[in-house]
C-alpha cells in the first residue's frame, strides 16, 4: 500500500517540485525513497513489536510486513535488542500471572519465527523469559496443566501434535538432503545450543527450560492423580490420549507409572461390578451403593492426610465391600482413605430438593444434622474427631448452600434449615473442585509437615518469651537448633508452618506476633 502511494503520489509530486518530467529523475530518486520508506515503516513496527506479539496471531499481517522490511534493510538484531528490553520491562513483573507469561512466551516464539526462521532472534529475546520462569515455583505446574488440561489456554492443537514430528536426532547432517535446507547464519554461532534445539517445537522449548524432564513427569503424576480421583472412569479416555503424546515427549520410562494409575481406575470399575453382583446375590444392600477406587499405593503420589469419624452406615458399607473384595483378591486387603472421593447426596427440605456431589467429610457433617438438627461446634468436632477450626471451615460449605444456619441467639451453634432461598449450583461446583484439587500433597505441604520437628523449639521460645514476630523466631531457630537436625528452612517456609499451627488452634497471630494459645 505504501509503495503504491509512493508511485502514485510521492514520485509525481517530486517531479512537479523539481520541474522535471525526465524518467531518469524518478529512477534516481525511487531507490532512495524506497529504502527510506522501508526504514521508517520498519522502525515504526519495531517500536510496536511487543504489542504486536500480545495480539498475535491476529497481528500476523503486521509481522509479515515487518519481515519484508527487515529482509530489505536488515537490522534483525537491533529489533531483537529493542524487543528484549521491552520484554524485561513490561512482561517479567512479579505481579504478572505465570500462565499469562507462558502465553506471551509462546506468542513471542511463534512471532519471531515468522521474522527469523533460523530462530536466532527467538532464542535471544526469550532468554530472560526462560530464566525468569525457571525461578517461579508454579511454572512446571502451569506447563503440565496446559499440556493435559481440558481448557488449553497456552498451546493450540498444532503445538500439541508437533510432539509426533520432533526430530529423532540432534545431528544437523541429517537435514542436508532437504530441498529447503539453508546454512545457519553467523549469528547462530553465538548461541551455545544445537540447531535442533533452536528449531524445536514450542513444547520442546518450554520443557528445555529445565535440565531434566523428570520434574514434568512427576508434576503430571500429581495432576493426573487429582483428575482421576475427581472424575474417575470419565477421564480415562482423555488420560490415555495424553499419555501417548507425553510418551513421545518424555519417554516411556518417565510415564509408565501414570499408566499404572490409569489401569487402577479401569480395574476398579471391574472390581466394583464384581462386588455389586456378589452383594446383590448375598443381599448386602450397603455395599451395592458404594464404588471404590482400588489404588496401587506405591505408584500414586502422597495424599494429604485428613482423619475424621465416618458415619456408622459408611463404616458398615466399607466392611462389607472389603469382605466381598477378598473373594476376588483373597491375598489382599483394603486400606481405606475416607477423606478421598466424592459422595452423591439427595437432600430433601421443606421447599426444595438438592442433588449435590460433595466430599466425604462434607457428607459426614450433614449426616450428623440428619440425626440431630442442632449441633454446637464443640459437640460436632467431638463427634467427627476433628479440630475445631477444621470443622468450622468445612461448615462454610453448608452455610453457603442454605442447608444449615448459625443461630443468632447462640453463636457457634448450628441448626438445620428446612426452608431457604435457592442455592447457587455454580458455587457448589466451584467448592467441590477446590476440595478435589487439594487431595494430593504438594511439595509445599510436604515441606510444612517436615517442619513439625521444630515445633518443640517454637513452643519453648514462645513459652519463655511470650509473643514473637516471624523474623525473631527465624533468627532464634537458626541460632539454637544445631546438628544433627540443624535448622536451614527459609522464612517463607516458617511462615507457612506457623500459619498451619494457627489453623490447628495451637497458636494465635495478632499484629504480626505469634503466641501460644
Amino acid at each position: 500500500m505504501l509503495l503504491q502511494w509512493m508511485q502514485s503520489t510521492l514520485l509525481p509530486w517530486l517531479a512537479a517540485v523539481t520541474h522535471s518530467a525526465e524518467p531518469s529523475v524518478a529512477a534516481q530518486w525511487e531507490p532512495l525513497l524506497t529504502d527510506q520508506l522501508y526504514q521508517r515503516f520498519g522502525d515504526l513496527r519495531i517500536g510496536e513489536l511487543f504489542n504486536i506479539i500480545v495480539e498475535y496471531p491476529d497481528s500476523l499481517p503486521a509481522v509479515e510486513d515487518l519481515r519484508t522490511c527487515l529482509g530489505r534493510i536488515g537490522g534483525k538484531m537491533d529489533a531483537a535488542i529493542a524487543l528484549r528490553a521491552d520484554v524485561e520491562k513490561r512482561l517479567l513483573q512479579q505481579g504478572a500471572n505465570t500462565q499469562d507469561i507462558l502465553t506471551q512466551y509462546v506468542s513471542c516464539v511463534k512471532c519471531l519465527r515468522v521474522l527469523d526462521p533460523t530462530s536466532v532472534m527467538a532464542h535471544f529475546v526469550t532468554a530472560p523469559i526462560r530464566t525468569y520462569l525457571r525461578g517461579r515455583e508454579d511454572t512446571i505446574k502451569c506447563i503440565v496443566a496446559s499440556l493435559v488440561g481440558d481448557d488449553n489456554s497456552v498451546f493450540d492443537d498444532a503445538d500439541l501434535t508437533m510432539v509426533t514430528q520432533d526430530a529423532d536426532s540432534d545431528d544437523e547432517d541429517n537435514n542436508f538432503d532437504r530441498e529447503d535446507w539453508e546454512p545457519e547464519p553467523m549469528d547462530a554461532l553465538a548461541i551455545p545450543k544445537s540447531p535442533s534445539q533452536r528449531h524445536a517445537d514450542i513444547i520442546g522449548i518450554l520443557t528445555n527450560i529445565y535440565d531434566t524432564k523428570d520434574v514434568f513427569a512427576k508434576e503430571y503424576q500429581r495432576i493426573l492423580a487429582d483428575k482421576l480421583l475427581r472424575d474417575g472412569q470419565a477421564s480415562v479416555d482423555n488420560s490415555i490420549k495424553n499419555l501417548e503424546l507425553l510418551k513421545l515427549r518424555f519417554g516411556e520410562t518417565n510415564i509408565w507409572i501414570c499408566e499404572v494409575m490409569v489401569k487402577d481406575i479401569t480395574d476398579s470399575k471391574r472390581i466394583s461390578q464384581f462386588v455389586h453382583d456378589q452383594g446383590s446375590a448375598d443381599g448386602s444392600a450397603t455395599a451395592i451403593g458404594m464404588d471404590a477406587l482400588v489404588l496401587s499405593h506405591l505408584f500414586w503420589p502422597t495424599f494429604r492426610k485428613e482423619t475424621f469419624a465416618l458415619p456408622p452406615i459408611v463404616q458398615q458399607a466399607q466392611a462389607e465391600y472389603g469382605e466381598l473384595y477378598s473373594r476376588l483378591k483373597p491375598a489382599r486387603a483394603l486400606h481405606w482413605l475416607p477423606h478421598l472421593g466424592t459422595v452423591d447426596l439427595t437432600i430433601e427440605l421443606a421447599n426444595r430438593t438438592l442433588d449435590l456431589t460433595v466430599t466425604p467429610l462434607q457428607a459426614a457433617i450433614i449426616h450428623c444434622f440428619s440425626e440431630t438438627t442442632t449441633w454446637s461446634l464443640v459437640d460436632l468436632a467431638e463427634r467427627l474427631e476433628m479440630a475445631l477450626p477444621a470443622v468450622q471451615s468445612k461448615l462454610a460449605y453448608w452455610l453457603a448452600q442454605g442447608v444449615i444456619h448459625e443461630k443468632t441467639t447462640d453463636p457457634l451453634v448450628y441448626e438445620a434449615t428446612e426452608t431457604s432461598a435457592d442455592f447457587s449450583e455454580d458455587s457448589d461446583r466451584e467448592e467441590v473442585e477446590v476440595e478435589a484439587a487439594s487431595a494430593v500433597e504438594s511439595g509445599q505441604d510436604r515441606r510444612v509437615e517436615e517442619m513439625r520437628i521444630y515445633w518443640s523449639f517454637v513452643v519453648g521460645m514462645l513459652t519463655n518469651l511470650g509473643s514473637l514476630p516471624l523474623d525473631r523466631i527465624q533468627a532464634m531457630l537458626h541460632m539454637f537448633v544445631q546438628e544433627p537436625a540443624a535448622y536451614s528452612r527459609s522464612e517463607a517456609e516458617l511462615r507457612d508452618f506457623l500459619n498451619l499451627m494457627v489453623k490447628e488452634d495451637k497458636l494465635e497471630l495478632s499484629a504480626g506476633m505469634y503466641k501460644l494459645k
